[in-house]
This record gives C-alpha cells, sequence and structure tokens, in this order.
C-alpha cells in the first residue's frame, strides 16, 4: 500500500488527468455537449483553465507558478491552434484570452487556498490509510 505523501500526489494527478481529458475530448469533438454551452463558451474555458491551473500547482508543486503559466498558455495555444488546424472546429482569440484569465484566477486561487487544501487533503489520506 503506497504511503500517504504518494497516495496524496496520485489522488492530485488524477484530479489533473481526468478533467484534462475531459476538456480536451470536449475541445476536439465536432459537437461538444450542449448544455456546457448555453450561456456562450467563454465561461467553460475561464472555468476550465481555472480548476486545472490549480489542479495542477497541486498535483506539482514543485512545478512552480511561471513552469505552470507556461503549460497552461501551451494548452490553451495548442487546443486553439489545433482547432483551426482540424477545418470541423472554429478557432477564437476570445477562448484563449478566457483561457488566460482563468490561468490567471486558478493562480489567484492556489495562492489563496492551495497551501491549506493540501493539508486538507494529506490529513484525510492519512487517516484513512492509517
Amino acid at each position: 500500500m503506497p504511503g500517504p505523501e504518494r497516495a496524496t500526489g496520485t489522488l492530485f494527478r488524477v484530479g489533473v488527468g481526468l478533467p484534462l481529458a475531459i476538456a480536451l475530448w470536449s475541445a476536439w469533438t465536432l459537437a461538444p455537449p450542449g448544455a456546457l454551452f448555453r450561456l456562450g463558451d467563454l465561461l467553460p474555458h475561464f472555468a476550465a483553465f481555472a480548476y486545472l491551473t490549480v489542479a495542477l500547482r497541486l498535483a506539482w508543486p514543485a512545478l512552480g507558478h511561471v513552469s505552470a503559466v507556461l503549460w497552461m498558455c501551451l494548452l490553451g495555444a495548442a487546443i486553439e491552434l489545433l482547432q483551426a488546424a482540424g477545418g470541423k472546429r472554429v478557432a477564437d482569440w476570445r477562448d484563449f484570452a478566457a483561457d488566460l484569465a482563468g490561468i490567471a484566477a486558478g493562480l489567484a486561487i492556489h495562492r489563496l487556498v492551495g497551501a491549506r487544501v493540501r493539508r486538507l487533503v494529506d490529513r484525510l489520506v492519512t487517516a484513512w490509510l492509517g
């Protein structure tokens, strides 16, 4: 059985990987789920990138803020470039702007509560694993 530290890291990495896979699927499908886009597509972009930025910082704390921003910017740019190249979806600079705003919000959220969230999850995992 893995130690609590390793289990916490794994839990946080799943918290990045699964939502990232869902976001990528949504970005590259011909018709993304309609319920997500009733209010427009900027809010889902913002929310996804805010969440993924916080999750990335929690999953890999040694990564640092600058590296996290670079990785997330690359992800947003890659999604828009692939949508533009694919011909099935339309790339939009406003989507990328919403991604950037989400990244900024995610960093702010992580700075405010990231350490507390990590300590709480560490305690819960330690209590669960014994």
